[in-house]
């Protein structure tokens, strides 16, 4: 199960390459749509890459500290709780 998750950022997270997992094993077939945003909500440049069949990684820099956001949607619907 995914969803929308909140990722606090420190101030020593800054301008560091972060990753974040999404695993993918239960949800079958389909198309994913990952959107990051920060504090302010605005969009975070992010690279979404297979890690491993069923896994992929969330790769982005944050360029502000503080509550930040990732959306996962599956097949156009939006996962709750990833």
């Amino acid at each position: 199960m995914l969803s929308c998750t909140v990722l606090f950022i420190s101030n020593n997270a800054l301008r560091c390459v972060l990753h974040y997992i999404v695993i993918l094993s239960e949800a079958g077939e389909g198309v994913v749509e990952i959107t990051l945003t920060d504090p302010a909500g605005h969009l975070v440049a992010n690279q979404v890459v297979t890690a491993e069949p069923g896994v992929l990684e969330v790769v982005y820099t944050p360029k502000v500290a503080g509550q930040h956001r990732a959306a996962v949607m599956f097949n156009g619907e939006i996962v709750p709780g990833g």
